[in-house]
This record gives structure tokens, sequence and C-alpha cells, in this order.
């Protein structure tokens, strides 16, 4: 089952001296270890740190990669080449027969000879019509897993037509685990395309992790060639069918013209980023670095820095090359090179499910039924099970309220769940011996 959280409320008779909330008056490093709480002082910022532990068997927000290294783009295809039939996948376990006669090729399962998919023709049609023009071309991912292949012809009349099919040579299991997928085809797309144009192997390539196949579509008659429109195709990626998830960028055209983009992927695949590549003599449009999970839910991810919203990365603009690159799971375990930010926190540790603690500071006073409530932000974090760890909050300003007659304290409340399996009630019942709930009152004297 999932992971559950709990909420440190400390004792009830003491409510003020509680563990569930501490505040400090600088970051902590250590967030499995945070000192004793402090007296606040009038003026002066503080941060504040609510203590979560994972009371379920599985990881909350599971560290999913533990190899640093630079992110790099996709190995891509190669659209020219002579076979040497048969054609072995890097894993053994499929291969590609052709049949001279024919000009056909199919994949087989190395096993038994049983077909996965095919025949396709090995050449394509030529402006003439006869079947010996533009050959067909493929790739495996790295692990032989999944299999893309392109079919191309030249028609009379100029046009071009070309078909890209995606499968897996193998049933596997989505990210989520919780759906197999058979083997067979996942991913289909066709186009047309003027004939010096036509798909080619610059147009495909496999991430290292063979987690994701990138797929940049090519022109159309009458489309700038500086305009590009990037497909990632997600074999992994929750979805409650058998075709592969995608997402799809239309690259701005004046941006690809005067700057472009590098491609990346991190070492465990999870994650992609665009990485603008400004051109010095220009003012670039766009400079923005996204990144995106690849692994689970398609998403772009809000980049943090010690568990906070940071950001985004902008690359900067007296630079050509800017670098991301995986140095540590967790905490700052992203390094950004000639970026406004130098660190991120390592988001394969936080894409899948974090828990989430919500912060609000309580203004109670001895006037009947007059209580303020102060949404102060939210936090995430990964745990693992039997773990805790402090999540800490941005810095806040403390006022002492002496100047109110009547009000003696404020309270800090905090409420937290790990969705969606281990719901919070909300902030209607604030009994503190709800494991969701944590309270470190502060006394003014």
């Amino acid at each position: 089952m999932p992971g559950q959280i709990k909420l440190d409320p400390g004792p009830a008779t003491e409510i003020w001296n509680s563990d569930g909330i501490r505040l400090r008056s600088s970051q902590e490093m250590n967030l499995q270890t945070i000192g004793y709480h402090i007296k606040p002082i009038s003026g002066r910022s503080y941060f504040t740190y609510v203590k979560v532990t994972n009371i379920g068997s599985d990881p909350i927000g599971p560290c999913r990669c533990n190899k640093p290294g630079p992110w790099k783009s996709v190995t891509l295809f190669i659209d020219t080449f002579t076979p040497s039939w048969p054609v072995l996948a890097p894993d053994g376990a499929s291969r590609l027969t052709y049949f001279p006669g024919l000009d056909q090729f199919q994949l087989e399962q190395v096993s038994n000879g049983s077909v996965i998919a095919g025949p396709w023709f090995f050449h394509g049609k030529t402006p003439s019509g006869t079947q010996n023009g533009l050959q067909s071309f493929w790739a495996w991912s790295r692990d032989g897993l999944f299999f893309a292949v392109v079919v191309r012809d030249q028609q009379a009349g100029g046009g071009g037509s070309w078909w890209l099919d995606v499968y897996a040579t193998k049933p596997y299991i989505r990210a989520n685990g919780t759906r197999t997928v058979p083997r067979g085809n996942i991913y289909n797309s066709s186009g047309v395309s003027t004939a010096s144009n036509v798909i080619s192997g610059v147009n495909l390539g496999w991430n290292d992790a063979s987690t994701s196949l990138e797929f940049r579509r090519p022109p159309i008659q009458s489309q700038p060639l500086t305009q590009t429109e990037l497909t990632l195709i997600c074999p992994y990626v929750d979805a409650v069918s058998n075709v592969a998830p995608t997402y799809s960028w239309t690259l701005d055209t004046m941006v690809r013209s005067l700057s472009g983009w590098n491609f990346v992927h991190s070492p465990c695949g999870g994650l992609f980023a665009l990485v603008p590549r400004p051109n010095p003599n220009f003012t670039s449009a766009y400079r923005q670095l996204e990144i995106l999970d690849i692994l689970r839910t398609l998403m772009l991810i809000s980049q943090r820095q010690d568990n906070l919203l940071v950001g985004p990365a902008v690359v900067n603009n007296n630079t050509t090359v800017a670098t991301v690159t995986t140095t540590s799971p967790g905490r700052r375990g992203i390094k950004l090179t000639n970026m406004s930010l130098t660190e991120i926190d390592n988001s394969e540790c936080l894409a899948s499910a974090p828990a989430s603690v919500n912060l609000r500071r309580v203004r109670v006073s001895t006037i009947p039924n007059q209580i303020d409530y102060t949404n102060m932000g939210q936090a995430n974090a990964v745990i693992w099970p039997n773990h805790s760890l402090w999540i800490e909050f941005p810095s806040l300003q403390w006022i002492n309220p002496a100047g109110s007659p009547g009000q003696i304290h404020f309270c800090l409340q905090a409420n937290g769940d790990a969705s969606p399996d281990d719901p919070s009630p909300g902030w209607s019942s604030l009994n503190l011996n709800d494991r969701h709930f944590a309270q470190r009152n502060i006394i003014f004297t």
C-alpha cells in the first residue's frame, strides 16, 4: 500500500512545547534532525519546519534515480545504411528478417520466430512510382524493449509520405505498476513532406534510459524550416490505454532561427529538459528552463530549491551553452551552469507522489469568537517508510502582538497528506490527536 504520513502534535498538556513544528533563525542543513525550537523576537525572520513521518509501508515520493551525471541528448537514428540480415536487437530478444524477393522485412521474436510486426517495404516508391526509392530505417531503444520503424515514399507530383510506428517487443509494466502493456504497437503517426525534407534520421532519437523517443516532425510544404514541432513519446507514463502517451511543443520560429534549444534527458530517464541556447548576437525571446516528468505524469515540474519554489531558471544571454547535471538525489541535487540558478532540487525524487503539508498562522484573541487565520504556504517532501523529515517553509516575519490589547499568542497549525491515498480532513477539524495535524503555540510575554 502507499505511504501514509503522521504529523507530531507533541504532548497534549503542553502544546506550546510541541515537536511537530519548530522555528529556526536560519536554514537547517540536515533535514533529518532539526534543533530545538527558538523563541521568536519581534520583527525578525524565521524558517518554519514541520516534522512529517511516513508510517506506511511504501515510500512517499520515492527517489527513483540515484545515478549522477550530465543530462544528455538522444542518439539519433541513422537513415542510410546497409543492413547485415538478420538484424538483432540490443538485448537479442527480437530481430529483423529480410525477404529479398519481396524487398520486405519484418520484426520477429528470436525465441520462437513469431511475428511481432510487419512486413514493411525496405524501399519506398520513387516519384515515378517504382519501388526502389528511399529506404526504410529503424532503431531499437537501448534496452531492446521498444522498436521504432519509419517507412517513406516520394510519390509522383513532388509530395512525400512517411509512416512512423513504435512497438513493444514484449509485454512491459507502466511506471505506476498497475498496467501491463502487451507486445505490439504502442504509437503510430504519418505525414507528408516536401521531397527535400522527407523524414530522416535527424527527426528521431531514443534517450539512453529507453524511457522516451524524441520525434521532431519534419516540416510540411510552406512551413518554415526554422520551426520545430517536438513530440516526446513516453511508453511508461501512467495511462489507461496501451497507446504510449505523448507531450508536444511547437517551438517558436524566431527563437529557433536566432537561438534554438538543447533537448536533454536525465541519467535515469525520468526527466526531460528544454534548455534555451541563446545567440550572443541577439536578445533571445525565450530563455526559461523547462523540465518535464516523462516517466509518470507528463507534466512540467516546478523548480524547487530546499523544497521551496524558485525560478524558473533562466539561461544567461551571454552564453551559447547551458548544462544540466544530476549530482545527487534530493535536496539541491541538480546543478545548472550558465543560468540564473546554480542548483535546484532533484525532481526525480519529487515527481511521483510527494507528501504535501499546508501551514497557517492562527491569531487567537481573548475577544470571543475572534480567530484570524493566515495561510503561510505549502511544501513537499520525499519520505521513506519509518523515516521522518522536517519540511521547510519560506522565511516568515514574526511580529510581537503586544500592541493589540487582549491578544495573548499566535499559533502555527499544519495539516498534510500523502495524496491520493491518505487524504487530509482539511481545516474543518483541528483535533491535535489526529495524525494529520501538528501545532506549536508561541507565547509572548
